[in-house]
């Protein structure tokens, strides 16, 4: 049976603080001191903006996951969702990130999807021009391609998949 997968959550604590700090901290503080509010409650709303930038993104990039779901195979990545039966699987390659490069299940350009540096889930146009399902992180030493009827799928890490 297929397990679920995850990718690990450094990134999106790194990308929570990243954006709260940026953004909300010095947005706050200059409203504090252009509007003469007391310091104490503009850095509170800083503190309490940047837990909500981090729950959001949580809530949002925390969920992926493969899991196999009534003769269907289903890929959930932040916003992006696909879901294949399994009869049309035609086959599922384990490639090392040296081989992926060099082959045609590249990702590209981005299609559909997010792209967060080393954190790529949804669509994007594969190196053969194809558009294709992608979902890794944290560059993985091993990449696996699960070839479908319409798209290809590309995971990061060692996944087990059923084919018929």
């Amino acid at each position: 049976m297929l397990q679920s997968y995850d990718i690990g959550l450094s990134l999106h604590f790194f990308m929570a603080f990243m954006i709260g700090g940026l953004c909300f901290v010095p947005l706050w503080i200059s409203l504090g001191v252009k509007r003469k509010i007391n310091m104490n409650v503009a850095i509170s709303l800083a503190i309490g903006s940047v837990v909500a930038v981090w729950l959001l993104s949580y809530s949002v990039y925390g969920t992926n996951e493969v899991r196999l779901e009534n003769d269907s195979l289903i890929v959930r990545a932040g916003l992006h969702r696909t879901e294949v039966a399994v009869n049309d699987i035609i086959a599922v390659q384990h490639l090392s990130r040296e081989a992926l490069h060099a082959s045609e299940f590249r990702p590209g350009r981005r299609v559909g999807g997010t792209g967060f540096g080393q954190y790529q889930p949804g669509w994007f146009r594969l190196a053969s021009g194809q558009r294709g399902f992608v979902l890794y992180a944290e560059r993985p030493q091993e990449f696996t391609v699960i070839e479908t009827v319409a798209y290809p799928i590309v995971l990061g890490g060692r996944v087990s998949v059923p084919v018929l």
